[in-house]
């Protein structure tokens, strides 16, 4: 009499890893993309969210406020004198961006009355921002964009003249 062994054959082994592997590699692939356009999303809200509380602080407290931007973060200030000095209240006022997220910034030049008559190359953390938030609620028309490094995902948000803040979010298939 011969004993039965239990088991599994290899043919069901492999038959089964293949299968977990392709589950894996379609899992890993859903969430890394999402995981992308969830964070340009959400830091492009973070952003625009800043910008409205901006512009409400500085038509509360009489005080003009700018964003100076970086290719990788922006930084919050507030005029005080002929000065701009970091904002202490409220949100952060520096922020670094997620590695692997770029702001890029369109706007028009400064009227020659609204820039620095200081020192003709100012310290880079003296430099005026290059988002103007008057204390009216007015702003200096801009379009400030937030992309992943293959910009398949990006975020804009554009201010016009009156103060009116708008947003969209853009998404490429490939």
């Amino acid at each position: 009499m011969r004993l039965r062994q239990g088991g599994f054959t290899l043919l069901e082994i492999v038959v089964v890893l293949m299968l977990v592997g392709i589950i894996t590699s379609f899992a890993l692939l859903s969430v890394s993309a999402d995981h992308t356009r969830d964070l340009v999303e959400s830091e492009g809200q973070r952003l625009a969210a800043l910008l409205r509380y901006s512009r409400d602080a500085a038509t509360l407290r009489l005080r003009d406020r700018g964003l100076r931007i970086s290719e990788t973060g922006y930084q919050l200030l507030e005029r005080r004198g002929r000065r701009w000095l970091p904002v202490a209240d409220g949100p952060a006022g520096r922020e670094q961006l997620p590695a692997g997220l770029r702001l890029q910034l369109t706007a028009g030049d400064l009227p020659d009355a609204l820039k620095s008559s200081e020192d003709k190359a100012p310290k880079p953390d003296e430099r005026p921002p290059q988002v103007w938030i008057f204390a009216t609620g007015e702003l200096l028309p801009f379009e400030l964009e937030l992309a992943d490094a293959t910009e398949e995902h990006r975020f804009v948000v554009a201010g016009d003249a009156s103060g009116r803040l708008e947003t969209r979010f853009e998404s490429r298939v490939r």
